[in-house]
């Protein structure tokens, strides 16, 4: 990685809950969740302890492994970038904590009908949204509504680099 590249860490949960495993239905995926690393404080090209994700009760910042089942398998991908799109990213990212969960939209989403409020944000649309205002292009033609982990994961742009264990 050069002096010039960043990178920006994505988690991919492959949940063990019964909404994740509609989630996992719907999209015939494994995964069921997506949550933002932070980058670690001692080598920023490596993820962190802490997640922001758009998670039950809002948007937080937390311990990987707090919240999730045990023994819940998590891929931590990467996309490259420039430290501008670094950093416009991780601001969004950080600017919507407390944002509440919008469940209307994870009930459209299971329905495949737009029906999302404007006030909330689920994880991947979260994840996708702080893309697109880094002008980073991770998928081209959709709106943030449709956005599943799934796609997230299969996108070219994610290399995915470490496994990790609730």
């Amino acid at each position: 990685m050069s002096k010039n590249t960043h990178r920006i860490f994505i988690g991919f949960y492959f949940g063990k809950s019964l909404i994740s495993q509609l989630i996992k239905f719907r999209t015939w995926s494994q995964v069921s969740h997506v949550a933002i690393f932070s980058p670690d404080i001692n080598d920023s090209s490596k993820p962190g302890k802490m997640v922001i994700e758009a998670w039950a009760g809002g948007v937080r910042k937390i311990e990987w492994n707090k919240g999730h089942k045990k023994r819940t398998k998590i891929y931590i991908g990467y996309i490259e970038c420039t430290k501008e799109q670094r950093e416009k990213f991780y601001n969004y990212i950080y600017s919507k904590i407390g944002v509440k969960y919008d469940y209307k939209a994870i009930l459209g989403f299971l329905l495949r009908m737009n029906i999302e409020s404007r006030k909330g944000l689920f994880c991947s649309e979260f994840a996708y949204e702080a893309c697109k205002k880094a002008s980073i292009d991770v998928l081209l033609r959709i709106k943030p509504y449709q956005v599943s982990p799934k796609l997230l994961y299969i996108s070219p742009v994610v290399k995915c680099s470490e496994e990790r264990i609730v």
